[in-house]
């Protein structure tokens, strides 16, 4: 039996102009007749119960994430899930690890199975969901197209950390990031290294880790990172690696080096020895970007709207002491 997709792909045109064919929307003369042809050809008929549920409402939306394997964005689909149920919706949870393609599919089969929008936290695909027409919302990762995002403080966070270490009495830095560097890395980078460069240290030292096998890459990275004081990793889960390949090199953290890292999973405060780290509200990201989505399915026009959520800094036994 013929799909959407089959019609899509023999019409030339992408699945969101397929499904506004069949639900009045507007739909360029030359796309209108080749997918009259294509729907011809394949004798494909729609889903007319899905059909009656969109002109009212799914009550679905899509929620898609780069990983699941960092904790940051189960907690993050918790807080998206709990604010979605409350308000009388149900999320599809989408893994995309880290691939365009797979996140096209996923945007072409919540569109195709007519889901409300859609919240993302990866920051791409950016110019598929503009085309797309499906409402959209970006969190923590911004997608650069004007589409309403959510997010925490990232540069204001990476200079408290290099305060931070630097108090400790590290003069010696280093920052540990994913080799795709997205707007939330960016922007704690460049706090971390603006503020190393205003109180006149030299340019901290950049480690690259993969962005979802951190371990894996900072294995055999434990001796070349014992030579820096002061380690801020962009993420918690990077952090939990770097000390991890401290230690596996011979060199306890925090009396030869101090790390921090972000975000404030639930694991940093019971790993040991327990994690400083920058504290997003994880909870208040996912609500709010729920709100936002579900004022944009309500009509309401939010183009370039940006919540910035403030950030703080909790010192564990990771910083404890001093260098």
């Amino acid at each position: 039996m013929a799909t959407m997709y089959d019609v899509a792909k023999k019409a030339g045109v992408s699945v969101a102009t397929v499904s506004r064919y069949f639900n009045g929307g507007y739909v360029s003369p030359a796309a209108r007749e080749a997918i009259d042809t294509a729907v011809t050809a394949l004798a494909y008929r729609p889903n007319h119960i899905a059909r009656t549920l969109t002109n009212k409402s799914s009550k679905v939306i899509g929620l898609v994430v780069p990983s699941v394997t960092n904790p940051f964005f189960p907690e993050l689909a918790r807080a998206v899930e709990g604010e979605a149920s409350r308000r009388g919706y149900q999320v599809v949870l989408c893994n995309a690890e880290g691939s365009v393609e797979k996140e096209q599919s996923f945007i072409d089969t919540l569109t195709a199975s007519f889901a409300d929008g859609i919240i993302t936290s990866t920051g791409n695909c950016g110019e598929y969901y503009e085309r797309n027409g499906i409402p959209v919302v970006s969190v923590d990762r911004e997608l650069g197209t004007g589409a309403p995002h959510v997010t925490s403080d990232n540069y204001s966070g990476g200079r408290i950390v290099c305060d931070h270490l630097v108090e400790k009495g590290c003069t010696n830095l280093a920052f540990i990031g994913a080799p795709q560097e997205s707007t939330s890395q960016k922007h704690r980078r460049e706090g971390f290294f603006d503020e190393a460069l205003r109180l006149g240290l030299s340019t901290p030292a950049l480690f690259i880790a993969d962005d979802t096998d951190e371990y894996q890459a900072l294995y055999q990275e434990g001796q070349r990172l014992s030579n820096y004081q002061g380690i801020f990793a962009w993420n918690d889960f990077a952090a939990i690696q770097a000390i991890r390949a401290l230690h596996q090199a011979g060199f306890a953290v925090p009396n030869h080096s101090m790390v921090v890292g972000f975000d404030d999973i639930h694991i940093a405060k019971l790993y040991t020895p327990s994690l400083s780290t920058v504290a997003q509200p994880i909870y208040e990201m996912g609500r709010a970007a729920t709100e936002l989505l579900l004022r944009q399915i309500d009509g309401e026009k939010l183009e370039s709207v940006t919540y910035l959520l403030s950030v703080s800094l909790m010192v564990r036994e990771t910083t404890k002491g001093g260098v």
